[in-house]
């Protein structure tokens, strides 16, 4: 649902907000896992159109975050009564009122917080030119300019997961106290959907309950570590304070960095948006389930209008859902999504597959984080990949997102093949201290499971080093 949404509004609404729109999306999906295409052209031009209106119109992106948090509290606003209504004594018609309006809440979010990944997504426009601004103070050559750059851009306000974490420790400290199973639900509530990315199974009290025993069993000073992840804060802010002065950055690149670090921090707000909602929306896409005698993943599946038509005039065609679930080709355009028959299908696929990697011992992205480490190569690129990941590998990932954070835990290293300085494997290596590399563009085509890399993420270089 989300994903074809995301797809639609690209290719249509989103010109009334950014006056540029994409002209066509191909999603391929297997197995309800779905893989997404468009036109290099079509990011560049997309990407340059708000790269201008950023130079340009000064109060521009400050506009655009504000109505992000305003469609995100109303889009969370109405999620969460989703999980309070008695759902299954309501007719169609206004089971069909509660999608519809989820729907245009969740685009009218969507379509205002994409802007960094229309920004940074395929080709970083915003990155370079930022860049291009800090090497009139420092040298590119500078061993220190990467780690300025990653220190300028890190916003310092909280990510939902970094505010999930301290507020866990923080319960923990209350294991013992006689009102510990009264917070220990309050915290439930408030983050039982923190797996969450399109979809994921929410967590609940005993979930929480078993982390604190374990955190508690492991003999982990939890003051210790609220201490740090307060103080990490304080150091960031000293650090950004200490390069303003020793660089003697004019207002003008501290006003970039700023908006960077919004960029930065939206990125990851509009993740933990969207999470919660998906969560909530399920309490609503269950009973349209039930009404349809089918499953959830199959509303999932359905275009809008095949819901409207199921709820309101009783067509549903569950064969042609499945077949798109199971092995399909969409095609985006106009706001609306299409399948393609059996022919187009493998005739779109055949020219979207990439050709075959070339065989280097070397690649190259933009770094994220600063660092070196050496590791075996894991592909994690979905769930079932995870179990593959043990501590010190060097995770490569197309692009990460929230359900691969346990791995990303573990790995000495993140590389991706697409993303800025805004995208979510940046993000968290940031949290997590751990060397990173993006934008590669090739990464998961040149290395394989157990290949051993050194990652250079001072420099944005990543070596095999068995070869």
């Amino acid at each position: 649902m989300a994903v074809y949404m995301a797809a639609e509004n690209r290719t249509k609404q989103m010109y009334e907000i950014f006056e540029v729109k994409f002209k066509v999306f191909f999603y391929t999906i297997k197995d309800n896992f779905f893989t997404m295409y468009a036109n290099e052209k079509d990011w560049e031009l997309v990407a340059n159109h708000l790269l201008k209106k950023i130079i340009k119109q000064k109060n521009w992106l400050n506009k655009i975050f504000r109505n992000v948090y305003i469609r995100a509290n109303r889009l969370l606003i109405f999620s969460r009564k989703l999980g309070k209504l008695d759902l299954d004594k309501l007719n169609n018609k206004q089971l069909f009122f509660l999608y519809k309006k989820f729907t245009d809440l969740f685009v009218d979010m969507r379509l205002y917080s994409s802007l960094p990944t229309n920004l940074e997504h395929s080709t970083p426009v915003f990155t370079q030119y930022l860049q291009s601004k800090l090497e009139k103070y420092i040298l590119k050559t500078n061993p220190e300019f990467n780690r300025v750059f990653s220190t300028m851009t890190t916003p310092l306000k909280f990510s939902y997961l970094k505010n999930e974490e301290l507020e866990l420790y923080q319960l923990g400290l209350s294991l013992k106290d006689k009102n510990f199973d009264k917070k220990l639900k309050k915290f439930s509530d408030k983050f039982c959907w923190i797996n969450y990315t399109f979809q994921g199974t929410p967590l609940g009290e005993k979930d929480f309950r078993n982390k604190i025993i374990e955190i508690a069993q492991k003999e982990i000073d939890l003051k210790a570590k609220i201490d740090k992840i307060k103080n990490d804060k304080n150091i960031l802010k000293n650090e950004q304070q200490f390069f303003i002065k020793k660089y003697k950055f004019d207002q003008e690149i501290i006003n970039l960095f700023s908006c960077a670090q919004e960029l930065v921090f939206l990125k990851f707000f509009r993740k933990g948006i969207f999470a919660e909602s998906y969560y909530y929306s399920e309490f609503l896409l269950d009973e349209i389930a039930k009404r349809l005698f089918t499953s959830r993943k199959i509303i999932q599946g359905m275009f809008f209008e095949e819901v409207e038509s199921a709820l309101l005039k009783e067509k549903f065609d569950f064969n042609k859902v499945l077949a798109r679930i199971k092995n399909g080709c969409v095609l985006v355009c106009d706001g609306k999504s299409f399948d393609l028959d059996d022919k187009l299908r493998e005739l779109v696929i055949s020219n979207l597959e990439q050709t075959k990697a070339p065989n280097l011992n070397m690649i190259k992205g933009q770094v994220a984080m600063v660092g070196n480490a050496k590791g075996m190569v894991k592909i994690v690129n979905i769930d079932d990949d995870l179990v593959k990941m043990e501590e010190s590998d060097v995770l490569v990932s197309r692009l990460t997102n929230p359900s691969l954070l346990p791995a990303m835990k573990k790995a000495s290293a993140i590389v991706t093949d697409a993303g800025g300085l805004s995208c979510h494997a940046a993000i968290i290596a940031r949290e997590l201290k751990k060397p990173c590399v993006v934008g590669t563009k090739i990464a998961t085509s040149v290395l394989k499971d157990g290949d051993l890399v050194e990652v250079d993420a001072n420099n944005g270089i990543v070596r095999k080093i068995n070869f």
